[in-house]
């Protein structure tokens, strides 16, 4: 970005933090500023403008590319939460300066949202111990159905691992500052084994349009159904992916903050909602190839000279620790493997008992009706027809749970 370019930007948010110049009411508007965005909060509304910069994974500059991509936020996200993104507003320039009020020159856009309450976030409410294992099974059961009604899409396996290699190029500049020499070296030969021998797998999986970054701060409950804002729409291979890269995140999340066994919760209900076991040969890498992009982006941050010095300082750390995770989550521990059956009479808690033993353990909960159902292609709120429980169908559910 030029000087003057810059200079004209600042005085954009300048103008633009008096309420006057705001189509919404805003006390004292607040600014916060990402890698990527300008994000404006005033009291029940957000204001969030692209800033017009070259990432190399990302390219705002031109005023058409931040109108497309304003317009492509608001499509993409209104899958998951319609009533949080309202429109894209444009900011206009005249005598008196910038505002989006008065009319004049068009010169930016920023995508109109609704505010969410910080308390209502995930990751407040996991910061303050109310993030329950009841969230996160709505939370697996909703992204399950987001990722069953998703669009299939033509990208193949090989788009991740291009990814794979775009996450090494760009950080070899962080390498002695974020990282030592030899954990990036580590990290990127564990990587590219773990991918090469899980290749065939991840070219047997529908590739999706999902999300694309799925963090515990980008999901809210304000009611029992979850929030889910926030993805990817500046490239489309970030977002075109394996669903269970978007699984990773959460389990990332949990791992970095000390809770593996709720990382495993997680998995355990998404697998479950989903009719996905393939998926967990291929966390390890994922979530460690999630951990790794954290890094690098907030390594990002650190580069941008316009930071304060408390946030480079922030960002440096927060770097550090994704990238040990990186490397930790592809050398996860092995415990000795258990199987535990539950049997009994028809309605007789089976399926209850063996659920609530999976939460505590944790464990891989398998339960002969679900899969039943799975396979007449019922939902699993539905009772079975009749012909599910002949013994064609017995043998047939045998079968899968042993597969499985």
């Amino acid at each position: 970005m030029s000087a003057g370019a810059a200079h004209s930007e600042l005085e954009m948010l300048r103008d633009l933090l008096a309420p006057e110049n705001l189509p919404a009411p805003a006390g004292a508007p607040e600014l916060r500023s990402t890698h990527s965005s300008r994000v404006i909060l005033a009291d029940s509304d957000v204001f969030k403008l692209k800033r017009a910069r070259d990432l190399g994974f990302l390219d705002y500059r031109g005023l058409s590319v931040r109108w497309h991509f304003c317009h492509e936020e608001l499509r993409l996200n209104r899958r998951l939460a319609p009533d949080v993104y309202l429109g894209v507003v444009p900011v206009f320039r005249d005598a008196r300066g910038y505002s989006m009020t008065r009319g004049g020159h068009v010169v930016d856009y920023a995508v109109h949202m609704r505010r969410l309450d910080e308390s209502h976030s995930a990751l407040t409410m996991h910061r303050e111990g109310r993030l329950e294992t009841d969230h996160l099974e709505r939370l697996a059961v909703k992204l399950a159905h987001f990722e069953s009604e998703a669009l299939v899409v033509s990208e193949s396996s090989a788009a991740f691992l291009e990814s794979l290699h775009e996450n090494f190029e760009q950080t070899r500049w962080q390498r002695g500052q974020l990282l030592s020499d030899d954990r990036w070296e580590r990290i990127r030969t564990r990587q590219l084994e773990v991918a090469s021998d899980t290749r065939d797998l991840r070219a047997s999986r529908a590739t999706k349009d999902g999300h694309g970054d799925l963090r515990l701060e980008h999901v809210y409950f304000e009611s029992n159904e979850p929030i889910i804002i926030d993805c990817i729409e500046f490239l489309a291979r970030f977002r075109h992916a394996d669903p269970a890269l978007d699984v990773a995140f959460l389990a990332r999340d949990r791992h970095r903050e000390g809770q593996p066994e709720r990382a495993e919760w997680f998995l355990n209900r998404y697998a479950f909602a989903s009719n996905d076991l393939d998926l967990y040969p291929l966390m390890a890498l994922y979530a460690s190839y999630r951990a790794f992009v954290r890094g690098k982006v907030a390594g990002f941050v650190v580069a941008d000279e316009a930071a304060p010095p408390e946030i480079h300082e922030r960002k440096a750390r927060e770097a550090r620790e994704y990238f040990e995770l990186a490397e930790r989550l592809l050398s996860p521990p092995s415990p000795r493997p258990r199987l535990i059956a539950v049997g009994g009479m028809i309605a007789s808690g089976k399926t209850t008992l063996s659920a609530e033993l999976a939460k505590r353990m944790p464990a891989v909960h398998l339960a002969a009706d679900a899969v039943r159902k799975f396979l007449v292609g019922v939902p699993q709120e539905q009772p079975a027809p009749d012909h599910a429980y002949d013994a064609a169908m017995n043998t047939r559910v045998r079968e899968e749970l042993m597969r499985r």
